[in-house]
Parts: structure tokens; sequence; C-alpha cells
């Protein structure tokens, strides 16, 4: 997909496939400014759903998408909507490679490691993996119901349980070798280590 400042050169570019009288040095200018844009995941919510799902639809069926991530995490339902854009990718032969340089933390750090195809980080870059919790309000005037408590922390369970399953999937970690690291608290990974555990593919 072109960029819409790149429209008015596609006659050059049909000039640059047919080699007709076009020279290399514009042909290289026009093909580098007709690269589609990187997609840069930050916060993970609805936004960034609808963005990564129109990333996705611009670069086309055939190609490649690249993600860059800089992120704190975000909410975990959205990051599932993420992940289930990535399988339609799949289906749509759309390779997507992501790419941190500064942080990939909490639901940023699963999608890095389940959602990409291939996954570079930065020798600067951290990870952070960690067990999903319920944000309170600690000065809340209503009571807190202790049935509704033990259901939330049910969901939380079978949430976690999740997490551990997916990225055993996508790594070279055990489930409850996962399950023992982010049981003690955050997670924070470094890349030799994040190579080591499988969650990245290349340190560069």
């Amino acid at each position: 997909m072109f960029r819409a400042s790149t429209l008015w050169s596609i006659p050059l570019l049909v000039a640059c496939l047919l080699n007709l009288s076009v020279t290399p040095v514009v042909c290289l200018t026009l093909l580098l400014s007709a690269a589609p844009e990187p997609f840069a995941l930050h916060e993970i919510d609805s936004e960034a759903v609808e963005g990564y799902r129109a990333a996705l639809a611009r670069v086309g069926p055939g190609h490649t998408l690249e993600v860059h991530i800089d992120s704190l995490g975000g909410d975990s339902t959205q990051l599932f909507r993420l992940l289930g854009l990535t399988d339609w990718a799949h289906h749509s032969q759309i390779q997507v490679v992501c790419k941190v340089y500064g942080v990939a933390m909490s639901a940023a750090a699963f999608f890095l490691t389940m959602g990409c195809d291939r996954r570079i980080m930065g020798p600067k870059a951290i990870l952070l993996y960690h067990e999903a919790y319920a944000i309170r309000r600690l000065f809340s005037p209503l009571p807190i119901d202790p049935v509704q408590l033990a259901k939330e922390t049910e969901s939380l369970k079978s949430l976690n349980r999740t997490f551990a399953v997916l990225i055993a999937q996508h790594s070279h970690i055990s489930e409850a070798d996962y399950e023992g690291h982010v049981s003690k608290g955050d997670w924070y990974v470094l890349p030799e280590d994040a190579l080591k555990y499988g969650f990245v593919d290349t340190v560069q």
C-alpha cells in the first residue's frame, strides 16, 4: 500500500519495474518512500486494536507489517483482540515483525512473545511479565461483596493460567517455570535472558 504522498509516483514505479529510462537512484528513492509505515504500539487499548487492524489492512496480503513496541502494557481483553488480528494476518499471508527498543511491559510483553512472527529486541530494551491483577479503589464507599470477590479471584487465576499456557507455547520456558517467576512479583527480563527463554528471536 502506498502512502498518499507517493501516489503521484505510481507511473514512475511502473517505469522502474519495466526498466524504462528511470535512473536507479530515482527507483530506489521511490521504492523506499512507498514502503508502508511501521505501526507504533503504545498503550494496549481499543484504539490500539483498531490502529493495528488498519495497519494490517494497509499492508495487504503477502506483505510484512513492522510493529514498533514501546509500551507499559494495557488491557488483557484488548491484548486477546490483538492476538486474534495476528491470526487473521496469517490467513492473509501477512508477516508481523515486532521490534522493541524501549520497554515491552505487561500486556505488551505478552504481545511481543505471542503475537509476532519475528521478534527483535534492542540491546538496552526491557521486558516485564507479571500476574494479572484487579485494580480496586481503596477508599470506595461501597462494601466489598465476598461472593463477587471470590468470583474475581477465580477469574484472575484462570486468566493467569491462560497466560502461562500461551507463553509456554511460544517460548522455551515451561508453564510451571513461568508461573514460578511471576508468582514472586514483577519479572524484569533483559535481552540475554529473553533470548535464552525464547521470548525473542534476535537482539540487535
